[in-house]
């Protein structure tokens, strides 16, 4: 991304609003269900390379605060204009600007308010270019299709429901099911899981936890056994934000406790490259989970990636529930991974199969092959 990142940027103009999408249906994580999901839709004006230009961007959060994550419907608007009133009317390169949005002191991380911020920045400076952002790094012509391999996230609480959703998914022509997993729901997704994979032996099954086991809680650390028997493809965030330890120190506690048999993937834990690099060279994880709403950068995101490749290691693009623009980022990250030759599908679901309504009009379809055809023109691909 070194040529995007030299451009000079200087923003004239923004305007951020919250927009709340309805789910088709309810959304049962493991710290609540949700009907909502809030988006920050940001537009910008600016000035790059001596041209004026828009850029939007697209942030994903939730309608309520959970540990470990302080981006929610109410706060991210107002850390988007705060971060941005820094940067208004200052003429930057595009790689110190980033470094302004990171240093923008909002009392705590507010990944999501900054990455929005970032992600609005580079679709306008590839828009000024005429080139997509993707292009930039896999050096493919901006209207080349790209196609990405489809991963479904299955939320569903009760195993009639979990199996219908896994049903659908296949029939839909998911590559690998991913299944919310918690100590409140563990027997009955187990129950659901065994048949599923009975079902269809031919597809990848991976849970994630959220973080929601206890590392210190003998009956968490024995549903976390039962769920390592059922050879899944991996374990996402088993642990890192119930009980008395969190984040990476929860991890480790879980490695002195069990020595589990299936890759372990690290996602709410990580936000930075350094927390990257710690997970791996610990042992404390197999893969790490990109989201670029959680660790705050897209750029970041990137930087993971390439390291996470030097070492031999897998990573997987995570989702956030995104509309349309959103989810176009996370395909572009998704393709980029592909060219590192990463083989775990990301959570790239069709955005209208689980949101009534969409911030843009355009709407992203799967090939016969089932996987999501990502054709981005400029910028991030939507049109503003």
């Amino acid at each position: 991304m070194e040529n995007i990142l030299k451009s000079n940027i200087r923003i004239k103009h923004y305007f951020v609003e919250l927009i709340e999408i309805p789910f088709t249906n309810p959304v049962h994580l493991p710290f609540g269900t949700i009907t909502t999901r809030p988006s920050a839709w940001l537009t910008i004006e600016a000035e790059v390379d001596n041209k004026v230009v828009r850029g939007a961007a697209e942030g994903t959060s939730l309608p309520i605060q959970i540990p470990m994550y302080d981006d929610y419907s109410g706060n991210l608007q107002q850390n988007i204009s705060r971060i941005l009133t820094s940067l208004t009317n200052n003429k930057l390169t595009v790689s110190e600007t980033i470094n302004r949005i990171n240093s923008v002191d909002l009392g705590g991380n507010f990944a999501t308010a900054r990455m929005t911020v970032e992600a609005a920045i580079l679709d306008a400076v590839a828009r000024s270019h005429k080139r997509s952002v993707v292009s930039y790094l896999d050096n493919k012509p901006s209207s080349a299709v790209r196609y990405i391999p489809y991963g479904k996230s299955i939320t569903e609480k009760d195993r009639n429901s979990i199996i219908s959703a896994a049903n659908n998914a296949v029939k839909d022509g998911a590559k690998r099911l991913k299944f919310k997993v918690s100590p409140e729901n563990c027997y009955t997704l187990l129950s659901s899981l065994r048949q599923i994979q009975k079902m269809y032996p031919n597809i990848d099954c991976a849970v994630d936890a959220n973080g929601m086991f206890d590392p210190e809680n003998e009956t968490h650390i024995h549903m976390l056994h039962l769920i390592d028997e059922l050879n899944l493809l991996t374990i996402e965030e088993p642990v890192s934000r119930a009980g008395r330890v969190f984040g990476l120190d929860a991890h480790r506690s879980l490695a002195q406790k069990l020595k589990l048999q299936t890759p372990i993937t690290v996602d709410d834990a990580i936000k930075s490259l350094k927390d990257a690099k710690t997970t791996l060279s610990e042992g404390l994880a197999d893969i790490i989970n990109l989201k670029p709403g959680r660790i705050g950068s897209f750029v970041k995101c990137v930087e993971i990636a390439n390291y996470a490749k030097s070492i031999g290691k897998e990573v997987m693009v995570g989702g956030m529930f995104e509309a349309t623009p959103g989810r176009m980022m996370t395909l572009s990250l998704a393709a980029y991974c592909l060219t590192l030759n990463f083989k775990i599908p990301g959570d790239v679901s069709l955005p209208q199969e689980r949101l009534i309504s969409d911030i843009t009009t355009q709407q992203l379809h799967l090939n016969d092959d089932y996987s999501v055809i990502f054709k981005p023109t400029h910028g991030w691909g939507y049109s503003i």
